[in-house]
């Protein structure tokens, strides 16, 4: 399963041109990661598809083209970040190649849990931005 995980990110952000960092986000970076990601999740709960698709990496949101496209995907193949009720933030982990992610565990409506690991990208302006997302069942509830 982690292998799948890996292959999917590496493979996401290879396609959508990821920039890999040698060592993983500060605190305060950290910090910035997990505001980006909270603000995207707090869009998701409001419905608000323009302002989400704002905190994917620019590579994302031109494979994409519009909000709505990019949304049409989220409905379909991430529907529990769509429609999660709680999340809470684990551990930053990093990637092979350097990639900074973030862990987050989300429960479901139905009370299922599952875990997202956001790669992260930071841009040359030095803000970050969402370069891919993969899920994975969560063993038992963590919040």
């Amino acid at each position: 399963m982690l292998a799948r995980l890996l292959t999917t990110a590496l493979l996401s952000l290879t396609l959508f041109g990821g920039h890999a960092v040698a060592e993983l986000p500060d605190a305060d970076e950290s910090r910035e990661i997990r505001s980006v990601i909270d603000a995207q999740l707090q869009a998701f709960r409001d419905r608000d598809s323009e302002q989400a698709f704002q905190y994917a990496a620019p590579a994302l949101q031109s494979y994409f083209g519009n909000h709505q496209a990019f949304i049409s995907m989220v409905r379909t193949q991430y529907m529990p970040i769509y429609t999660h009720r709680e999340a809470q933030f684990q551990e930053m982990v990093e990637l092979p190649g350097g990639i900074p992610a973030q862990e987050v565990f989300l429960l479901g409506r139905d009370d299922e849990g599952v875990i997202a690991t956001y790669a992260m990208e930071q841009q040359s302006d030095g803000e970050w931005r969402i370069g891919g997302v993969v899920l994975r069942k969560a063993e038992g509830r963590m919040l």
